[in-house]
């Protein structure tokens, strides 16, 4: 679902945000219909959680945020339908697991019996069915942030805003919650807010992904559309593209390395300044060909393996290609895999770059 399909839940209008001289949100727009998930992806301080504040109406802010059409740029917090979801989950201590689940429910006048109802309803969807006496102290790190989701979704608003919910989470907890997310998400009507700094999160629960930088959002697409083409140096990086390189263009950045490339290339990409490579497109194997060349279909070089990254069944691998006059240093391609079918350190391979593995890139 996209924004366009269906009536805006949310709309954010020229929105900013100021703390004394810095502008930490510089004029945002953004629209979000009902049931649809955005992620505010960017590194700290691009102005994720400050937008995130000023929709949830906790900072002051210029411009206008829209509820089903109705402005609350001037509301209170608790006057905006918003369920919030912090990175430290902040349960009250004093109160057990079912009194902080139905908190913003008794604050709106819910009667016993119906909230009852609704407070084992969210506990059974976060999966705590038939924890609603335990004492939140007692509870481990992914329990109280499965507490807090159900809290904030407990009085069925309108807008559900999470701020690095999963961050404090080791590993295993973080993936389990983040496997379950998506289905909570689709059991309420709310338009979903994600702040997040990682990509990966980003990636798995959003249905749309906006990438901060500098207090703008500099792009907003889809999480396949924005993977397979960043489009600029800046969301590549971001994203985890580890390769962007300088073209032969007079106004190539000098901060990239310079990887000369074969003018069939370069006319297919429309002569950018910047390229950058999908690793996970990339081949790297003792088998193919030796000599550097350029195809139809593919580039090759040849190299040498100068690192090895782990990341569980997979393994990132950088080579170092030989016979690339630059004077940068020696050019290293990353390429991504199984395990055991990735070369061993100091292994001589040959690198094949198929066509479909380079994007152009605008420069920042």
């Amino acid at each position: 679902m996209t924004g366009s399909e269906v009536a805006a839940r949310l709309a954010v209008e020229d929105v900013a945000v100021r703390y004394g001289a810095v502008l930490a949100v510089d004029h945002v727009d953004l629209a979000v219909a009902p049931g649809e998930v955005v992620a505010l992806l960017g590194p700290s301080g691009c102005g994720k959680s400050s937008l995130l504040a000023a929709i949830a109406g906790l900072v002051p802010h210029a411009g206008r945020v829209l509820v089903d059409g109705q402005d609350v740029s001037r509301r209170r917090p608790d006057q905006r339908d918003t369920g919030l979801m912090f990175q430290d989950g902040a349960l009250f201590p004093h109160l057990d697991v079912g009194d902080n689940v139905g908190f913003g429910l008794r604050m709106r006048g819910w009667a016993p019996d119906r909230r009852r109802a609704r407070i084992d309803e969210v506990l059974e969807l976060v999966g705590l069915a038939g924890l609603g006496d335990r004492r939140v102290d007692a509870l481990s790190g992914g329990q109280a942030q499965r507490v807090a989701l159900a809290r904030a979704i407990a009085p069925q608003p309108r807008l559900l805003l999470l701020d690095e919910p999963l961050s404090s989470l080791d590993r295993r907890l973080r993936d389990r919650l983040l496997a379950e997310l998506p289905e909570v998400f689709a059991a309420v009507d709310a338009a979903v807010v994600h702040v997040t700094h990682d990509q990966d999160e980003a990636l798995a629960v959003a249905d749309r992904v906006a990438v901060m930088d500098a207090g703008r959002i500099v792009r907003l697409d889809p999480p396949g559309a924005l993977w397979d083409d960043p489009r600029t140096a800046f969301v590549a990086r971001f994203l985890g593209w580890h390769d962007v390189f300088a073209t032969t263009r007079a106004d190539a950045d000098d901060d990239h390395p310079h990887l000369p490339l074969d003018e069939r290339i370069l006319a297919t990409l429309g002569h950018p300044a910047l390229v950058g490579v999908d690793a996970a497109r990339v081949e790297v194997d003792t088998d193919l060909p030796t000599t550097p060349r350029a195809t139809d279909g593919a580039t090759s070089w040849t190299g040498h393996v100068v690192a090895r990254h782990f990341a569980g069944d997979h393994v990132a691998v950088d080579v170092a290609l030989d016979e690339v006059e630059t004077g940068t240093g020696p050019i290293v391609v990353r390429a991504t895999g199984p395990i055991h079918a990735m070369p061993a350190d100091d292994d001589a391979v040959a690198v094949r770059v198929p066509d479909e593995a380079w994007r152009a890139l605008a420069v920042d």
